[in-house]
Order: C-alpha cells, then sequence, then structure tokens
C-alpha cells in the first residue's frame, strides 16, 4: 500500500498470536521498526514501527522483516521473498509513497528470518535461497554436522519439536496443507507408530514436556487469544487449560523438578517473561524480566539456578543468563555477534545456541557457585534446517540434536553483494 496514514493499522492481538521479533532501531534511536507475526505464517507476518518515546506503534506494511537506508528509504523482504523499498520519513514515520519491487530470490526462513543488510555508505548485501515452505525431514545431528533421518520417508511440514525426557518419543507440531493449520502429534523412536494428540484450534505448538514424561504443555489458540494447555501425552484425556491471561501466552514450559512455570506474555512491541511456582497457580507470577526490549525463549538450568533467555536490548539479539528467580542481581552475556534459540544441555555444562552466522555453537558453564563461562565452539553450519523457537532439542547424551532438515538441503544459497545501492533506489524509488 502507499504512504497515507488511512492505509496504516494497527496489531490486533485478539486475531491470536502475535510474536514481535527481529528489531532494528533506527538512527535517531527514538523508534524500532519489528516485525509482527501470526504464529508461523510468514505471509501473514506484517512490519511494524514503534515511537520508543510514547510506546505507540503501528503496521506499515505486510512484510517478513525490514530495515532502514540512510538513503531515506524503508527496505523490505515480502514472505515469497521479493525485496521492496519505499520512502520513508524518519520523522513521521511513515511511508511518503508506494513501495517498489527491486529484487526477487531474497532467502526467508522460518519466522520470516533473512540474512539482508545494507550498509551507511549504500552497499546492499542479502542471502538467496529456498523458500520455508520446503517439504522437511526430522534428522539427528552429531555435534560435527553429520546427519542421519530419524525415520526415512517421513517427510512433513515439522514446525517445532520437544524430545521427551526417557528419549524414547517426540512431541512436534506439523503444518496441514489446508490453510497452514498446525496440530501436534507424538511419534514413538525410533521408527514407530505417529499420533496426533491435538485437535482443536488452528495453531498447536511449543510442545514442552512434563519432567515425568506423561504429559505435554503447548500453546494453542483454541479459545481465539494464545493460552498454554497440557494433555496427556497418550492422548487419553482432554486438554486442559493451565495458563490464561489477557496477553498472548507466546511460550511456556516447566522446570526439570516440575517446580516452576516459566511463560512469555506477548503484546506489542514488547514480550515480557514470567514464572509461577506450579502448587500456586493462582499466585501472582514472579517478574523475571518486563522490560522495553523484547525478551523471549526463557531456558531454565537442569539444576534450577540459572535462566536463559534471548533479548532485544542491544543493537541485536543475544543470549544472556541471569540468576533464577533473583534475575535482578545479575545478567552475563552469552552469545557474542548475535545469538538467538538458546537451549541447555541435559548435565547442565553448556549451552547450545544459534549464532548470528548461521551455526550451531557450544558454551561450556564452568561448575561452581557464581555463573561462569568456558571454552566457546562452532559446532556445526545450520545452512538447510529450519531456524525458530523449539525448532530443535538436544539428545540425553548431549552428543547429538534432533533437528527439522529441508529437503533442498539449502544448497543454492548464495551470497550477492550490490555497492552503490541507493543510486538503483533514487532511481527506482526516488524520495518524495
Amino acid at each position: 500500500g502507499g504512504g497515507s496514514s488511512e492505509q496504516v493499522t494497527t496489531v490486533d492481538t485478539a486475531q491470536g498470536e502475535t510474536d514481535h521479533i527481529w528489531p532494528e532501531v533506527l538512527p535517531d534511536g527514538n523508534a524500532l521498526l519489528f516485525t509482527v507475526m501470526h504464529g508461523t505464517r510468514v505471509d501473514e507476518a506484517d512490519v511494524a514501527v514503534v515511537d520508543l518515546s510514547e510506546g505507540s506503534h503501528r503496521v506499515l506494511v505486510r512484510g517478513v522483516v525490514a530495515k532502514y537506508a540512510s538513503s531515506g528509504h524503508l527496505l523490505y523482504v515480502t514472505s515469497d521473498g521479493t525485496l521492496m523499498a519505499a520512502p520513508f520519513d524518519e520523522n513521521r514515520l511513515d511511508l511518503t509513497g508506494d513501495p517498489v519491487a527491486l529484487v526477487d530470490g531474497v532467502g526467508v526462513r522460518a519466522f520470516g528470518s533473512v540474512d539482508l543488510t545494507i550498509s551507511a555508505m549504500g552497499t546492499l548485501v542479502y542471502v538467496t535461497g529456498t523458500q520455508g515452505t520446503e517439504p522437511t525431514e526430522m534428522v539427528w545431528v552429531g555435534r560435527d554436522g553429520t546427519s542421519q533421518d530419524i525415520d526415512p520417508g517421513w517427510v512433513g511440514d515439522f514446525r517445532s519439536v520437544a524430545l521427551a525426557p526417557d528419549g524414547g518419543r517426540l512431541a512436534v507440531s506439523i503444518a496441514l496443507e489446508q490453510a497452514g493449520d498446525q496440530q501436534l502429534w507424538i511419534k514413538q523412536l525410533p521408527r514407530g507408530p505417529l499420533t496426533k494428540l491435538t485437535f482443536d484450534g488452528s495453531l498447536n505448538h511449543r510442545a514442552s514436556w512434563a519432567p515425568d514424561g506423561r504429559s505435554v504443555t503447548f500453546v494453542s489458540n483454541r479459545e481465539l487469544n494464545n493460552d498454554l494447555y497440557v494433555k496427556r501425552a497418550d492422548g487419553s484425556a482432554v486438554a486442559n487449560l493451565l495458563l490464561d491471561r489477557e496477553r498472548s501466552v507466546s511460550e511456556g514450559s516447566l522446570s526439570s523438578d516440575g517446580q516452576w512455570l516459566l511463560y512469555r506474555l506477548s503484546a506489542p512491541p514488547s514480550n515480557d517473561l514470567y514464572a509461577l511456582r506450579s502448587e500456586a497457580m493462582g499466585d501472582d507470577p514472579v517478574i523475571l524480566l518486563e522490560t522495553e526490549f523484547t525478551e523471549i525463549m526463557p531456558q531454565l538450568s537442569p539444576d534450577g539456578r540459572w535462566l536463559a533467555y534471548v533479548s532485544s536490548e542491544s543493537d541485536r539479539l543475544e543470549v544472556y543468563v541471569r540468576p533464577f528467580p533473583n534475575t535482578a542481581d545479575a545478567r552475563w552475556q552469552v552469545s557474542t555477534s548475535g545469538g538467538v534459540f538458546p537451549v541447555w544441555s541435559h548435565s547442565g555444562q553448556e549451552i547450545f545456541y544459534q549464532s548470528a552466522a548461521g551455526e550451531m555453537v557450544s558454551v561450556e558453564i564452568v561448575p561452581g557457585q557464581t555463573f561462569a563461562m568456558g571454552a566457546r565452539r562452532v559446532l556445526f553450519s545450520l545452512a538447510g534446517y529450519r531456524q525458530g523457537i523449539n525448532n530443535y532439542d538436544v539428545a540425553n547424551d548431549d552428543q547429538r540434536f534432533v533437528m527439522i532438515r529441508f529437503r533442498g538441503g539449502g544448497e543454492d544459497a548464495q551470497l550477492v553483494i550490490v555497492e552503490n545501492f541507493f543510486e538503483e533506489l533514487k532511481a527506482k524509488v526516488g524520495n518524495e
């Protein structure tokens, strides 16, 4: 759409889950571009802008990710991999002209993840590649990057996965062909049957196993707003509502001892983290992180002492650790050049995360009374694997990962560098 204010809409959180991701601070530091994800449907993602001084936000265009160009343009990528550009007024925080299509074939991965940047001098860099809608398969991946099919021939549109505590089952969300609905299934390993677990709602995902392996918690939109439910893994009983809040519940999981429920609430433009003692679900929650920044992906260490999470408090998403539940006492940055999707090893002596460079990284955690990090190791490339919240898990021996691999393998991805891109913007888009 064009740049008139009548064409700007607000985010409606009542229509299902909304995640607010891929933040980018504008040069003056007073506003933030971000992406509004409605579930995992990249074709329904929106690019929005928030005035940090007022807290007000609005949707600008439909797209998966946006970048600001100092030439006075908004660059954004659509779900089909088209790079668009439109004149943008940084003071009004609005488009001032119609968007123009510039480039096709930009690689779009899960949750609208795109490798694209533009320098202050006008050099555009992006990665091409297959779209995230191609068939996927579940694989084991060793620390050296070698992979093995979990069940050869088992192919589908897999979106999130969780390994049972005994290592013998997978809870996996599978998107159906009709309207992209996601339902949860339980897979018996190594090559056992696949049983459907959920039937209600159009979005059931981000499963987390109870410590005893008898039940699964998951996020569902069966009551319009996203809430947290629990259901027996054998399907022998109906799902029960576990957590209902005015804001959408975007993530939820029990601690390894079952004493705590960690969860994330979403409402534009923030995502905040909370915890409840499992035996006192009606009590007021413990506020873990409630700031103007985006905090997502809470992961509690096996011994319950440390909270790993991802925050946008710097110019990019990074992995951090804080004491639990006294999160205000200290903070340590784990990733160094961008990081997301942290998962603890079962031993508690490592944190795995996915770097901005597209690699699986291991960071050693030194045992002791205080939190301390040791060696950092890059394990393998994530090219060809789905990347997103709950898109991988760690086996009990901490030596391999269960991951979702695109059948195309990502071999067609190419790095493209375009110099003097500002000249192309001025010629094709203008700057009203």
